[in-house]
């Protein structure tokens, strides 16, 4: 007897070596039952098998058939399905020690009974036996073992079929091929595992791809995005193996003791923990637990299934965790299964299965669904800041300020009141003035109550830094927040200052103002964490540093004064940046004061400073000191106005209009249109149109747009002198995507495909798609109210700008110097063309590549124009599609030229940092410090990663003729790769 199966070789091999020899001394029967055990493995090894129930019963059913007996197999104490705890009528576990029935070829026996006595004993023999076999009373035991432990026990009974004696079992033939037989079981089994954990694996990392790029389709941060990052698990995912009627994923929220419905129709549903049968689960120690009949289970609560709508019979609840290390923290999430019919039971099966799913893929599937939902709850918190920030401008008192401020944070931080406190330094003391939702101010000394210590410590750190005995780079905000959910319990706390109002928890944040010379403006104080705050985060703390008797306890276990819950570092978090904008708010008002007061005329800058006056005597003087309430803040933001940049000499041009700029197209020139490489940087004026008009000839716009020659030359130039002298968007940027819009076009052939309108109208928007930028993005214009952002309502002020210019370019001159070169065009082509213009520079704004990405990625080889019999085609697209790629095509350009858009992409970058350091502004991260190299390449390497590629490589597949900018691509990645690890290619 041999056997060559992979795997199953050297086992197989051996025992049915053993076989054989031990039948040489045996009768006629003996040799029947190795017989019958040798055809009995050949016909399984051939059989498919999908799930182990089946490979179970199949064996059984032919054990019984080939051995002439009873054959049955049964669980074992311990073994694979039985680390599942049981929950019965009287709340105990159920049989925790006894062999249970999987299978059997008695079809009369019950799923899930006792083994006999003698039976258990026999199968307790196997398992301890080396042999893995074991034998008394006419039955014989050999146990199912593989690297997941033991999988059961076979058992042949002693009783026999009415026409076959009983197997005599002191002939060890029958054992070894019962053996041989558990042997050959114990590897499909095996073997089904590990392919049901890389089925699912492959499954879960399917999802994960999908999931994230519908979070990218639905254009960042959105109720979209972040319900398709909450439904990323699929029902089938969360089963795993185990047949079930219904399932839900749950996550428990430590610090509100509540468990939270994930995906679903009920997503996002809060219920109490506490009380509750799966409460009791995410506390437990990872304890998996089945309960076979939910009506008279003493353990289970039905409240749960019946909020739920879920009327289930029997229920298994499977705790399944994931580190989270930098919190010291344990994320617990339960999947709760459950069947509806009465007639139906969980299998055995099922309990292994439901096992399994806590080593299976889904914690890990489970963790990149919170960290995708955290970072999607940062973006959400970071977009609340800015837009509270925002308001704050609205404030023209110190009343109205502080009520802004406090109802602004309790929407926020969904917390029951918020109270914003001011610095005294002349009386040492801390006020609040009177609101609408405070009756009567609060004055406080410095170091009274918790507001007044907080104070105390901040100004303290604050000397500290100024004396050179801290660090001046550390986040001194942080380490002066005092959180605490037992006020009592802390010893700072002197009881609520407002009558009838019960302050469950608190927390104190101090304001403190930007830049380098921090010093202390004010306080924030939080209390009372809503009982409905929906919190994404869902936490068990492994371990909690508290502050001991300063802090009191952070848990809100078993306090009656947190019954709504706790803050949580997350809220800390949260507070932190909001605090960090008011004082970056008020630090920068008191800036801007000045600034504005600076350039006035005598008598505005006496009304302005008076006006300065008083705000400075009110902020400084709380209620009742002899000031009264008048107007402090009505300064409006002229930063952006006054910091426009002037056009660069060399590149504003006195417009003659006897002088038409009309070179030779077919003569030697260093801006031939139709070649990869131009140096931008050296063409003159003369060579600069020519690469705009070689490509309008090429395109053949001619034979249906008749565009004046005098007024081409006259728009070009003033085109030409609105650009301003920057280190980026400069009038060679301009040219560079002509070129860029040109060349990939008319390479990939879609050009020939395209209509003469929409070739003119992509060119000329091409031209102008950045005529005054000011050489700040979108986020700078927003944040400093500038009057671009009031213009057109914060939605795309710089491309907006950018359109309203080329058409005021047009029609502006006069008749005797006209620069419209629209003027030729009738009502339907104009209308054509204006809207393909508008269209083409509005989508090269950044919060439309995640859609030029995605349907770019859909298009496939429908990219080239097509028409639907109506007159309707895809050339909107392509003419936004272009145009972008044109726009962000500095990796895709010749080493040369692609290295020096680079350097001037970073300096442009760091002198917004640096203005936004001037200006005490939230510094732009991914702007700042690419003054270094590395830093700088690491900065190009994740552009061309994540932006640039995800766009060109489909254009790439789509259009093979452009190999040219795909091997430039490459090499350029591959140097800023080479830089961002040390080791740059001279």
């Amino acid at each position: 007897l041999t056997w060559s199966g992979a795997g199953m070789g050297g086992v197989l091999g051996q025992a049915g070596q053993d076989l054989s020899l031990s039948m040489g001394s045996h009768d006629l029967g003996s040799a029947g039952a190795a017989a019958a055990a040798v055809q009995l493995v050949n016909s399984f090894l051939l059989t498919k098998h999908v799930e182990a129930r089946d490979a179970v019963e199949y064996m059984v059913a032919a054990a019984a058939k080939s051995f002439h007996v009873t054959v049955s197999f049964y669980s074992a104490p311990g073994g694979r399905g039985r680390k599942v705890t049981v929950r019965g009528a009287d709340d105990q576990e159920t049989q925790p020690d006894a062999f249970l029935l999987i299978s059997s070829s008695v079809v009369s026996r019950r799923h899930g009974e006792a083994a006999a006595p003698e039976m258990a004993k026999v199968m307790q023999t196997a398992i301890a036996a080396e042999s893995r076999t074991g034998a008394s009373g006419g039955s014989v035991a050999a146990v199912v073992r593989n690297a997941t432990g033991i999988e059961g026990v076979l058992l042949v009974e002693a009783a026999a079929s009415a026409d076959t004696p009983a197997p005599d079992t002191s002939d060890q033939s029958l054992a070894m091929a019962l053996q041989l037989v558990s042997l050959t079981l114990s590897e499909r089994l095996e073997n089904l595992h590990v392919q049901s954990q890389q089925e699912g694996l492959a499954k879960a990392l399917d999802q994960v791809i999908v999931s994230l790029e519908q979070v990218c389709a639905n254009g960042g941060v959105n109720a979209d995005a972040v319900d398709a990052a909450r439904q990323m698990i699929p029902l089938q995912l969360l089963k795993g193996g185990v047949k079930s009627d219904h399932a839900v994923l749950w996550s428990y929220d430590s610090p509100s003791d509540c468990l939270i419905v994930n995906g679903g129709k009920y997503d996002g549903r809060r219920m109490p923990a506490r009380g509750s049968s799966l409460g009791q689960v995410a506390k437990s120690q990872g304890e998996v637990i089945y309960v076979p009949d939910v009506d008279t289970s003493t353990w289970y609560n039905k409240t749960l299934d019946e909020r739920m709508g879920v009327n289930a019979e029997s229920t298994i609840c499977v705790p399944v965790a994931h580190a989270k290390p930098e919190l010291e923290e344990e994320l617990i999430s339960i999947v709760q299964l459950s069947k509806l019919d009465r007639e139906s039971s969980f299998h055995h099966f099922d309990m292994a299965a439901a096992e399994a799913l806590q080593t299976s893929a889904l914690p890990v599937l489970v963790q990149i669904r919170d960290l995708i939902l955290d970072v999607l709850q940062h973006e959400r918190q970071r977009d609340a800041v800015h837009a509270f920030v925002s308001r704050l401008s609205e404030a023209d008192t110190v009343t109205a300020l502080t009520q802004m401020v406090e109802l602004e944070v309790v929407g926020v931080m969904d917390c029951e009141r918020c109270s914003f406190f001011f610095l005294d330094d002349m009386q040492d003391e801390i006020w609040a003035p009177e609101t609408s939702t405070r009756p009567k101010g609060i004055c406080l000394r410095m170091g009274e109550g918790l507001v007044g210590h907080v104070a105390q410590m901040a100004k303290e750190r604050l000397a500290a830094v100024k004396d050179d005995d801290l660090d001046h780079e550390s986040n001194h905000l942080a380490a002066c927040v005092l959180t605490t959910n037992d006020p009592p319990s802390c010893p700072y706390w002197k009881g609520d200052v407002h009558d009838g109002f019960v302050t469950r928890n608190v927390m104190t944040l101090p304001v403190i103002s930007g830049g380098k010379n921090q010093r202390l403006l004010g306080l924030i104080q939080i209390l009372n964490k809503s009982r409905s705050f929906a919190n994404t985060m869902y936490r068990r703390r492994r371990s909690v540093e508290c502050a001991g008797a300063v802090m009191g306890p952070t848990s809100s276990g078993g306090n009656d004064r947190n019954k709504g819950g706790g803050f949580t570092p997350a809220d800390e978090k949260l507070m932190q940046l909001l605090v960090q904008g008011v004082g970056n708010f008020l630090e920068r008002q008191l800036v801007e004061m000045m600034w504005t007061k600076a350039r006035m005329d005598e008598s505005a800058a006496e009304k302005d400073a008076k006006a300065s006056s008083q705000f400075m005597d009110e902020y400084y003087n709380p209620p009742g000191a002899g000031h009264g309430q008048k107007t402090v803040y009505n300064a409006v933001c002229l930063l952006a106005k006054s910091l426009t940049p002037k056009p660069a000499r060399s590149q504003v041009e006195v417009v003659d209009d006897n002088r038409e700029l009309m070179e030779d197209l077919d003569a030697p020139s260093k801006s031939d249109v139709r070649q990869w490489y131009v140096d931008y940087w050296a063409l003159s004026l003369e060579e600069e149109f020519r690469l705009v008009r070689q490509a309008l000839h090429i395109f053949d716009v001619s034979s249906e747009i008749e565009v004046p020659a005098s007024s081409l030359s006259r728009f070009f130039r003033k085109i030409r002198s609105g650009y301003h002298d920057l280190p980026y968007h400069n009038f060679h940027h301009a040219i560079s995507v002509v070129h860029y819009v040109f060349l990939l076009s008319y390479t990939a052939g879609v050009s020939a495909s395209m209509s003469k309108t929409d070739l003119f109208a992509i060119v000329i928007a091409a031209l102008c798609h950045d005529v005054d930028h000011r050489g700040r993005n979108n986020a700078f214009e927003v944040m400093t109210r500038s009057d671009l952002a009031l213009r057109y309502n914060d939605s795309s002020p710089l491309e907006n700008h950018h359109c309203a210019r080329v058409f005021e370019t047009a029609f502006s001159g006069g008749s005797q110097a006209t620069c419209n070169i629209f003027e030729e065009l009738d009502a339907e082509a104009y209308a054509v063309v204006r809207q393909r213009i508008i269209a083409g520079i509005l989508s090269t704004d950044m919060k439309c590549h995640g859609d030029h990405v995605r349907l770019v990625q859909s298009a496939g080889a429908s990219l080239r124009p097509r028409d639907d019999g109506q007159g309707n085609t895809d050339s909107q697209f392509l003419v936004e599609l272009f145009l972008h790629a044109a726009d962000i095509s500095n990796p895709v350009m010749p080493r040369a030229s692609s290295e020096r858009w680079s350097r001037a992409v970073a300096e442009e970058f760091s002198l917004q940092v640096e203005m936004e350091r001037d200006l005490g502004m939230p510094v732009t991260v991914f702007m700042d410090g690419l003054s270094d190299p590395i830093k700088a390449a690491k900065s190009q390497l994740g552009f061309i990663s994540f932006v640039v590629r995800p766009l060109f490589d489909p254009i790439f597949v789509n259009f093979p003729e452009l190999f040219e900018p795909q091997r430039s691509l490459e090499e350029n990645q591959q140097a800023a790769k080479d830089i961002a690890e040390g080791h740059p290619r001279a």
